[in-house]
């Protein structure tokens, strides 16, 4: 099994802490996850198994000559919570961003700070 200093130094590289605010929508809609894209589905797998959350195979970059990229994805708001709490010591370069994110979660209809939607993205 990974330890949680491992994951953290992975998804510190390789992970995006998203909080996405639509005012447009009709119920005011916040979107939170951690996603982590790519190629070496055995370390994704691990974090799985530590962490939880959910593996998807990324069909529309299969193409001819590339390897499988694979995703893994964690959106529920007491799933993230529990891992935020557990990752945020650890991490060095997005602690900042994951902070951010743990405080949405505890705070159910609070919107993201308005840099998040520029400085947080899909790692791709």
């Amino acid at each position: 099994m990974l330890s949680i200093e491992y994951i953290a130094g992975f998804l510190d590289g390789e992970g995006s802490f998203q909080c996405y605010h639509y005012p447009s929508h009709p119920k005011n809609t916040v979107h939170r996850q951690i996603v982590c894209t790519n190629t070496y589905l055995p370390v994704l797998q691990g974090i799985q198994e530590r962490l939880g959350g959910r593996i998807y195979n990324d069909t529309s970059y299969n193409t001819l000559g590339k390897k499988p990229r694979y995703t893994w994805k964690v959106g529920n708001v007491a799933d993230l919570t529990r891992i935020l709490e557990e990752l945020i010591p650890h991490l060095m370069e997005k602690r900042g961003q994951a902070e951010e994110l743990l405080a949405s979660c505890k705070l159910a209809n609070r919107s993201c700070k308005s840099y998040e939607r520029a400085s947080l993205h899909r790692v791709s």
